[in-house]
């Protein structure tokens, strides 16, 4: 998004939730609590899985309540779809614990920051065994580009930042970094250490730009691509000054 536009990072930043994202943090909790507390390695982990799910509904419907909503979170659009995505994740999770053999380290919802501390990130999870090294994030949304047909530009810099952390905090390069989405198969890309460095310099570089100017007006660059995925250009002033009847594509 540093890439795009700053003024769009800058709006993402002040933007309010919502009940999809409110979906999607509760199964990132679930999904946290089961590794951590090793549940998702045993027999019954489903039972396990579906009591958790019940305890972030009860507190979903009291948060909804809490904002004037009156409509229970069973009810709301494709929450019912993303439970029954959820156990096919937490099935993959559990696979991948095997797979990196007795002993492996599982740490979830990982705070990292680089030692100049510009760089930092949260991963949803980290294994570390004799025979898989991973970062792991959980996506609820599309993860390929419907053009390209390949992992979206955004997701895989956000992988190879969390790879570039891990191996500072660990001392060795994971050998892969994993998005595992609730709507498709799982999506691998090989840790590259020197693409990793490059990512993490160009990263440096822009946040050094973006607070630079921070806390004044960030510069839009209204683009025909840019602002097709921006969910704030209707409000945009510079997207309408710029957008014309080129744009139609």
């Amino acid at each position: 998004m540093l890439e795009t536009c700053h003024l769009q990072v800058a709006l993402s930043r002040q933007a309010a939730g919502n009940a999809h994202a409110a979906v999607g943090d509760a199964c990132h909790r679930i999904l946290a609590l089961l590794v951590a507390s090793h549940t998702l390695e045993a027999d019954g982990w489903q039972t396990a899985l579906e009591d958790a799910w019940g305890r972030q509904a009860r507190a979903m419907t009291e948060q909804a309540f809490s904002h004037g909503i009156t409509t229970p979170p069973e009810r709301w659009p494709g929450v019912e779809l993303t439970r029954a995505r959820l156990r096919v994740v937490a099935r993959r999770v559990r696979d991948l614990l095997h797979d990196a053999g007795p002993g492996a380290e599982a740490l979830t919802e990982l705070s990292l920051r680089s030692a100049d501390g510009l760089l930092g990130g949260r991963i949803d999870l980290v294994v570390a065994g004799p025979r898989r090294h991973a970062v792991v994030d959980y996506k609820t949304g599309a993860t390929v580009d419907p053009l390209s047909g390949r992992i979206r530009e955004d997701y895989e810099a956000q992988l190879e930042i969390y790879a570039y952390l891990e191996a500072e905090r660990s001392g060795s390069w994971p050998s892969e970094a994993l998005l595992l989405p609730f709507n498709g198969p799982p999506v691998s890309i090989t840790v590259d250490p020197s693409a990793c460095g490059e990512r993490a310099k160009t990263a440096r570089a822009l946040l050094t730009q973006y607070n630079r100017v921070a806390p004044g007006p960030q510069p839009a660059s209204p683009t025909p691509v840019g602002c097709a995925i921006c969910a704030y250009a209707v409000a945009c002033d510079a997207f309408w000054a710029a957008a014309d009847a080129s744009w139609a594509p």
